[in-house]
């Protein structure tokens, strides 16, 4: 009986001491263990302690017939479950992802980047310097000769008073046209100007009618000094122009059938200039003349010994064309028409021939050198025209992410995705 006690006491001696040592192992294994897999463990554990003791088995720590191999055995299965647990979400992943479709050897090569277009050649600035030929002027002085032919006929005359003719009488002629704002400016002030011509007659003579044959002294000169503004329309510069003008015809010596004529004037007139071709421009012009006195000095037309109350007024037309040799020198040639319309307002008490009126017609022929200067900006009030701004090359457009590719967006929704997903499991396993 004694020894059957002792057997019974070292039996139960044994079985304490490995039940100690299985606790401590326990307690090490879980110092070591994953938050997940102590989960695991202590579930799996929950449910093997539930189903013992359904089965109406006593716990592993008060079981007896336990060793040290079958509780490593448990162990390694407990850290297994974690690891499987783990594995499937992954192998999840993987089958929801496509798969990406089988590429030929053309689809799989890399394509380079679209060109990016050319840049049209930029314009080059065009280098400062005088204005192209034919543009509006800022300065005109000429000089040239001229061929006068004058035409005096009397109306309503009983023969009292002689007519006259000149054909042709050479004269010198100066004109002149500045628009001096367009030398520093390209606006409207550009535009105004003044202009005149001066007329000098050379070497002319006259003959009274046979069997007299009498030489007389031919003096005649005219001017006209005034104001013109211009409006450049394009190929067209219209203008405006207001002066004041006197023209002189005199013989020497007088005689009481040969009155002699100066007028002075008040010109009003309008024209256009052409530029046909940048060398070539064409001058028409026209005006009216509001004459201020005939001439009342001794022996003109307006004196006390012919025609006091002699009234007058006139008209003048005028063309001409110019061409461009070079930038600053060109030729212009033209003709002139002028006629004054005279009015006597003759009375039968008065002593001096009787006449109604004259019309005296002058027609000129002219031509001469000029040299010429270019406005500032071709005078015609615009700014010069801008540089064409740079164009910013168009990014080339990146190529459509092929079927089964995650693009730029996609890519980053779904790491977002997936680190929320992972801190998702971490909260869940915590």
């Amino acid at each position: 009986m004694r020894a059957v006690a002792f057997v019974v006491a070292l039996l139960v001696l044994l079985v304490s001491l490995s039940a100690d040592a299985a606790k401590k192992k326990k307690k090490a294994s879980k110092k070591h263990k994953t938050p997940a897999a102590t989960h695991t463990s202590k579930s799996k554990s929950k449910s093997t302690k539930s189903k013992e003791g359904d089965r109406g088995l006593p716990p592993p720590e008060a079981g007896a017939g336990e060793t040290d191999e079958a509780s490593q055995g448990k162990e390694k299965e407990e850290k297994a479950a974690p690891s499987k647990a783990a594995a499937e979400p992954a192998e999840d992943e993987k089958a929801a992802k496509p798969k990406p479709p089988v590429e030929s050897e053309d689809e799989g090569a890399v394509k380079p980047p679209p060109a990016k277009p050319a840049k049209p050649p930029r314009e080059k600035a065009a280098p400062e310097g005088p204005s192209t030929l034919g543009a509006p002027i800022a300065l005109s002085l000429g000089v040239g000769g001229k061929a006068l032919f004058r035409n005096l006929s009397w109306t309503d005359t009983t023969g009292g008073v002689a007519p006259y003719k000149l054909a042709p009488g050479p004269e010198a002629s100066l004109w002149l046209e500045t628009y001096p704002a367009a030398f520093a400016s390209d606006g409207f002030a550009g535009n105004i100007g003044i202009y005149g011509h001066f007329n000098y007659g050379l070497g002319a003579s006259s003959k009274t009618p046979p069997p007299e044959n009498m030489k007389l002294t031919t003096k005649y000169y005219d001017f006209l000094a005034g104001l013109k503004v211009r409006f450049p329309l394009g190929t067209f510069l219209p203008y405006v122009t207001a002066a004041y003008g006197m023209q002189k015809f005199s013989l020497d010596p007088t005689a009481p059938d040969r009155p002699n004529f100066n007028y002075s004037f008040a010109s009003g007139g309008a024209g256009t200039r052409i530029q046909v071709m940048p060398a070539l421009d064409i001058d028409i012009g026209g005006a009216f003349l509001y004459v201020l006195n005939p001439g009342s000095a001794a022996g003109e037309v307006a004196s006390r010994t012919f025609y006091p109350n002699a009234t007058a007024n006139g008209v003048d037309l005028s063309l001409s064309i110019g061409f461009r040799l070079i930038s600053m020198v060109g030729l212009r040639a033209g003709g002139d028409f002028r006629q004054f319309g005279l009015s006597t307002h003759w009375k039968t008490t008065d002593t001096t021939p009787r006449a109604g009126g004259a019309a005296d017609r002058s027609i000129s022929i002219w031509g001469g050198v000029e040299i010429v200067f270019d406005g500032m900006g071709g005078g015609g009030g615009g700014s010069e025209e801008a540089a064409p701004a740079k164009k910013t090359p168009a990014k080339a457009k990146k190529p459509a992410p092929r079927e089964g590719e995650p693009g730029e967006d996609e890519g980053a929704g779904a790491g977002e995705g997936a680190g929320a997903g992972a801190g998702a499991g971490t909260d869940a396993d915590e």
